[in-house]
């Protein structure tokens, strides 16, 4: 079942977003998060988003400069063991 088949109920008869959630099978949390990002962005809210644009967009907001994996591999590796962040 895709987002937008989760979020379809909701959108267009009005279900509850809980209800069309649990009926997919989806968590709560995921499905209000996905409807978040269509309020926000359209159906482009909805695809599926790489490991490498998240930490893109995490290392813009941290002003680390990104676009080059292999510049950016140090970075994604302290993403992906936040425990071991060194700041």
């Amino acid at each position: 079942m895709t987002r937008w088949e989760v979020l379809a109920p909701h959108l267009h008869e009005g279900v509850p977003v809980a209800r069309a959630a649990a009926a997919a099978g989806v968590p709560l949390r995921t499905a209000r998060r996905w409807l978040s990002a269509y309020r926000a962005r359209g159906l482009e809210g909805l695809a599926p988003r790489c490991e490498l644009d998240r930490a893109v967009v995490v290392a813009d907001r941290a002003g680390v400069p990104t676009g080059d994996p292999a510049q950016d591999r140090p970075y994604l590796a302290r993403l992906r063991h936040p425990r071991h962040l060194v700041l």
